[in-house]
């Protein structure tokens, strides 16, 4: 696999282990929904659409008996309402491999009482109008629904009761009612031993266990898949292991990152994302989290290590907390919206729903947000500054260098680098946080965004015309000489370091070395301007401004803030 689908992928550990400054929460209490019931449960699991959230809850009315009910409701008016009650609990409407799903207003559970009074079977309802059918009076077990593909099992084996019985993975379309189809047909298994059963666009997977070893030894994994679409074999995906990681292990699709890519946690914990369509695979951990679930192109799990909630966005190889959350609760993901459990200190829980975009870094907080106390909260973009991010800008520039911050503190591995770093975006600066240098004027660094820029539009500095040495403020390191129209600029700004007035290496750290000739550009408002690159900035010429605002700086952190698509409603 090349670098550059590795770095789409990969998520490193150090994602979680280097954020060294406190971060805000992003998931505020505001606009939960209540339970609806008044007996104490505990949460099962969740499914969300970009309209519904449904959930089940897990009764014990009495020393012998559990029970599972299921609720929804409206993410417009956040009321619930109850969908079905007194369901056979077992391990069907658990976290792992429901008994029910939700897509495009519709949801599909398992009940063992129909309508027409049939024992066991499977029923839909349309949230929106209230109308409801049977989908199958078969025996069916883990439901999906993607758009109006209703996808279960059939004849799992119900505790291996049933000697050489087959299991069929079932699909059928909900607007035509035709006879359902068979997408698979496996070696009936224990019905406990399917879990993890996910469905998009192109994809099943789910995740079947084994004794291979005996049953008093831990059941073996494996991760398989069948395209709905076509008549296919199954797919083999991964080989989960026998061990306890493997007994923690889930999986998730997404269609929002082009080829149907999955994400499961493998046997030795790490976090494996594979691209069904075009057989790559990235690997990175270990993180032993538990219930991923996508929503649209962002990865959201529960994380085993510290008890957060995290998001994980590909296209920009960034982690951000979200929530504290405990471990095992549920979570889950549709295109725009991501919801889970809100635990209370008295055992009584919530549900959260919020729309992706309001969970990303870039998403403008509150004045009165909590999480502003104490940090230095900008009206202009909604963002704040604190720690040592905050002492950074204010001695070292502020607002005519650097800008107003553009997003909040997140994770972000840096290209060519293994690691992440706690960083925050600026409008002309990205602040890159390195623990490793407590105690010294480095501790905060800036961004080679000038290089970075260069790169993303294809040009290799180094490739640019070259100066000649006897030029004045020549840099040999780079080749290329300061223009006189910016030299002015450059020699007197520079980090504090310490040094008498601003000296040429308080300067290079804060610009770095020119890497480009003065050149004419068109700038992003359609002007031509002269202007000369630098490893961190972008110099433009502004001769119609009055002094000293002739020289300004290119804006290209927020031109990279923008590359990553995070768009807000």
């Amino acid at each position: 696999m090349t670098y550059r689908n590795q770095r789409r992928w990969t998520l490193l550990l150090l994602f979680l282990t280097t954020l060294c400054l406190p971060f805000p929460s992003q998931a505020a209490g505001t606009g939960d929904i209540p339970r609806l019931a008044t007996e104490l449960a505990t949460p099962g699991a969740l499914r969300v659409d970009n309209q519904y959230v449904l959930w089940s809850e897990q009764v014990q009315p009495s020393r012998f008996q559990r029970i599972a009910n299921l609720y929804y409701a409206s993410l417009a008016d956040r009321q619930p309402h109850q969908l079905a009650a007194d369901l056979p609990f077992a391990d069907y409407f658990g976290p792992l491999t429901p008994g029910f799903d939700l897509d495009n207003n519709i949801a599909v559970w398992v009940d063992e009482q129909l309508p027409d009074q049939t024992a066991y079977g499977l029923l839909a309802q349309n949230l929106r109008t209230g109308q409801r059918w049977t989908v199958t009076t078969a025996r069916a077990a883990y439901p999906l629904i993607e758009d109006t593909q209703v996808v279960w099992w059939e004849n799992l084996g119900w505790g291996g009761s049933t000697p050489n019985q087959q299991a069929q993975l079932k699909i059928r379309d909900l607007n035509t009612m035709d006879p359902p189809r068979d997408l698979a047909v496996i070696p009936a298994p224990r019905d406990y031993l399917i879990r993890s059963v996910q469905i998009n666009a192109s994809w099943v997977i789910w995740m079947q266990g084994s004794y291979d070893h005996g049953e008093s030894n831990p059941a073996c994994w494996r991760l398989y898949g069948v395209q709905t679409a076509i008549e296919a074999p199954i797919r083999q995906i991964a080989d989960l292991g026998c061990d306890a990681n493997a007994q923690q292990s889930t999986a998730d699709l997404t269609d929002d990152l082009g080829n149907s890519p999955v994400a499961y946690t493998a046997s030795n914990g790490m976090l494996v994302v594979d691209d069904l369509a075009a057989g790559t695979q990235a690997i990175s951990g270990p993180h032993h989290n538990l219930n991923q679930t996508w929503a649209g192109r962002y990865l959201f799990w529960n994380s085993l290590t510290d008890s957060q909630l995290w998001g994980y966005d590909p296209r920009s190889d960034s982690a951000f907390p979200l929530a504290s959350s405990r471990l095992e609760w549920p979570i889950a993901g549709s295109q725009t919206m991501l919801a889970w459990v809100v635990p209370s200190e008295t055992g009584i829980f919530s549900i959260h729903a919020q729309r992706v975009a309001q969970l990303l870094p870039n998403a403008a907080r509150a004045a009165d947000d909590p999480a502003v106390v104490g940090r230095m909260f900008f009206t202009e973009t909604g963002h704040t500054l604190g720690g040592a991010f905050r002492e950074f800008w204010r001695t070292n520039g502020g607002l005519p260098v650097f800008g107003y911050s553009l997003t909040e503190e997140f994770t972000q591995r840096m290209p060519g680098t293994a690691a992440g770093s706690t960083v925050q975006y600026l409008e002309r600066q990205r602040f890159e946080l390195h623990p490793e240098h407590a105690g010294t004027p480095y501790l905060v660094l800036l961004g080679r965004l000038g290089a970075e820029a260069l790169a993303a539009r294809g040009q290799d500095w180094q490739q640019f015309p070259k100066a000649d040495p006897a030029t004045a403020h020549y840099f040999p390191a780079t080749g290329q000489a300061i223009a006189p129209e910016f030299w002015d600029y450059w020699r007197t700004h520079g980090l504090e370091l310490g040094d008498a007035g601003v000296s040429e290496r308080e300067a290079l750290a804060l610009w770095g070395y020119p890497i480009s000739p003065l050149q004419q550009e068109t700038m992003e408002d359609g002007v031509v301007r002269r202007v000369q690159w630098f490893e961190r900035a972008r110099f433009e010429l502004h001769p119609e401004n009055p002094p000293p605002y002739q020289v300004l700086l290119g804006r290209l952190a927020a031109t990279q803030v923008d590359s990553f698509g995070w768009q807000q409603p």
